[in-house]
Parts: C-alpha cells; structure tokens; sequence
C-alpha cells in the first residue's frame, strides 16, 4: 500500500461496532465521484467510512479527492491501477469491522448499509449481495443475482466458477471472514471481485442476497479490450484451480471452459480445453494440468518481461502450450 500525503486535516476515523468502511477507488474525481461517497455518508443506522483509493489520477483530480474526503469520515490511499490491488489497499486501510466496496460510477440506494450490517451481525460468515441496476444509454437493466441467495456449498462454488456475471462488482463482509482468506489479488483486473467471492464459498456460510435495498450504477467506458478481460478471467479461476480440481476434478474444466466462453473466448482456448477436457479421464490429471496452465498463463501476462502481445494472443498462446503437451 502506498502512503497518500494529506491535504488536509482530516482526522483518522476509529474503528466503530455498527461501522462499516466502503472502498472507493477512482481515477478521477468528478460529479459521479462525488455521488458515490455522498451516498455512503448519507446511510443511516451505521457509522460508514469511505476508504478513497487513488490509482492513477492527475494533479487536479487528486486536490479535489482530497477536498471531498474532507466532507465525510475518510481514508486516502494510492495504489496501482488494478482493481485487486485497489481493493487490497483500501481493506488493509479500513478501519471497521465491517468491509463494503463500491464503484464511482455507483451510488448506494437509502438504507444498504443498514441492511447488510444487519445480516453480518446475524451471521458474521456471510457474504452479502444486493441487486442491482445499471443505467445504459439504451436504457435500465436489472441485475439481482437472484440465485446467490439459494444456493449453498459446492452448488454456489460451481455456480459461480462457471459464470463471469454471477457476483455483482459490490459485496460486504466481515473483516474476520476476509482475514481467512488470501486476500484480493493484487495481480487481477477486472475479475477480481469474483475471483475472491469464489475463495469466499470456502469459508462463508452463505451468500445473503437484500431485498429493496441495493446499488445504481451508471457505468463509464473502461477501456478494457476483451482479450484483457479473457486474461484476467482465466487468472482469476486459476487462482483456485487447486481447489476447483479438488473439490470438482474434471468438471473443473468444464466451469473453466464456461466462464471464458461467456465472454468470448476465441478457438486456440476453445481447443485447450478440449484437450484438457479429453485428458482429464485419467487420475491426477485435471490438478497437474489446472497448476501447468496457471503457470503458463502466468507467464503470458502483462508482467511478462518483453512480452509486448496483445493480451487475447497471450491467452491463447498458453492454451496452446498447454494442450499440445497434453496431446503428445
């Protein structure tokens, strides 16, 4: 995490039982910034906290963050322009017991916060949801993750590892429950929200999902290309490969398999899980092969030295690898 030098002098929030701490991150401070953290100082019924995450804006844009997390209970923070290492920052900065994340282009509708503490203190090991509506130009489309609020154990698991679009981009927790977890990946993009509620099926008794009570965004353009995206989906389901192969041994594959053809996947990946697919009929092999396309997949990253491929070509190229080895 790195230090955010004060422009202000804001006093540090203490950590309260009915508090709850939102992460924010941003890259620019406008009119939506400004909504979203209004939106969480407005919550009653709880002592909420925005922890700003900085990663990566401009002069200008930093003074005026700094201005606006004067108007409420805060914490500033910098962190890489990731949003694993987003959240990472902004948990280790929070001072609850009670962790919440949010984007900046979302506002929290009256009375979330109130609701999801409420469940938390019900059942400390519960992951909550809410549903949720993004605003397009074309219109509102309503997601309420509806089937999180049923399923249980290996179903949620599944259900999730197979499905990009399963977890919304806001969940809350107990800070005692994310301790038992590796925490967010520093490394992900995009996924990683999902990524981590998949180790969280784990260790949670339950994902709760509220009713009347929820999140409107109004998303921005991210600039994100889908072979990016296809990249980090794939690291973020490898992330728990040892646990899906574990738990689920070939049908592991299969959930790999649907969740980057929801996206778009192209037909070198297609064919790599083919092959891993006609493999995994022997013994031990889904976990070998699951832990050699992680490390091939790794090594077809952004932070590959001198590796200057588009990310799409990068995934590809390890499906690739892996399934002719596994077909020789």
């Amino acid at each position: 995490m790195i230090g955010y030098p004060a422009t202000t002098g804001r006093a540090a929030v203490r950590a309260q039982r009915h508090g709850v701490s939102v992460i924010l991150p941003f890259a620019r401070a406008d009119a939506g910034l400004e909504a979203a953290a209004a939106s969480v100082w407005s919550q009653a019924g709880v002592a909420a906290e925005v922890v700003f995450v900085d990663t990566g804006a401009g002069p200008a844009d930093r003074l005026r963050a700094e201005r606006l997390a004067a108007d409420g209970p805060s914490a500033m923070v910098r962190a890489p322009a990731r949003r694993g290492a987003a959240l990472a920052a902004g948990f280790a900065a929070a001072a609850h017991p009670v962790l919440s994340t949010l984007d900046a282009d979302t506002v929290l509708t009256p009375g979330t916060l109130k609701a999801a503490h409420a469940a938390l203190t019900a059942d400390p090991r519960a992951v909550v949801v809410a549903p949720e509506e993004r605003t397009f130009a074309v219109g509102t489309v309503a997601f309420p993750f509806a089937p999180l609020g049923t399923l249980k154990g290996g179903a949620l698991t599944a259900h999730i590892a197979a499905d990009p679009s399963a977890v919304p981009a806001q969940i809350t927790i107990t800070r005692t429950l994310y301790g038992r977890t590796l925490g967010a990946d520093a490394r992900l993009g995009p996924f990683a929200i999902w990524s981590l509620a998949l180790e969280l099926t784990g260790f949670a008794s339950a994902f709760v999902r509220l009713d009347g009570t929820g999140h409107i965004a109004r998303p921005r353009p991210t600039g994100v290309t889908p072979g990016a995206a296809a990249l980090d989906l794939a690291r973020a389901v490898l992330a728990h490969g040892d646990m899906l192969a574990t738990r689920f041994g070939a049908e592991s594959i299969g959930m790999l398999g649907a969740a980057l053809a929801a996206i778009g996947a192209g037909e070198a990946v297609r064919d790599g899980i083919a092959a891993l697919t006609r493999r995994a009929a022997f013994e031990g092999a889904v976990l070998s092969d699951l832990r050699a396309l992680r490390r091939a997949v790794d090594a077809n990253t952004d932070h590959a030295t001198g590796n200057a491929a588009d990310p799409g070509a990068r995934l590809a190229a390890a499906f690739a690898a892996v399934a002719q080895k596994v077909d020789a």
